[in-house]
């Protein structure tokens, strides 16, 4: 496979890959090197991984992550969604 000139970001796991690329030019010629190769399916931008919400914010260049969902499953799990909530000591916005 002769990928593009460019920067391309992969993580692997197992069969699922997230792909990063230094423009979308790059990104569609890197998706048309892997389809050359293998069937793949195209999700679009990346919501979540590994029970880790992934939100972007193209036009101030942000990504940030979180694991609401996963929290909020571990207290029901635990039977603590009657705990009283804490703050953590990191400062807001950090």
């Amino acid at each position: 496979m002769d990928l593009p000139i460019g920067h391309h970001y992969l993580a692997v796991r197992i069969n699922d890959i997230i792909a990063a690329s230094s423009s979308p030019e790059e990104m569609s010629k890197f998706n048309g090197e892997l389809c050359s190769c293998w069937e793949i399916l195209d999700l679009g931008p990346a919501k979540s991984t590994l029970g880790i919400a992934i939100h972007r914010n193209p036009t101030k260049k942000r990504i940030s992550i979180s694991q609401t969902a996963f929290i909020n499953c571990l207290v029901e799990k635990f039977n603590q969604k009657d705990a009283y909530p804490c703050n953590t000591p990191m400062v807001a916005g950090l």
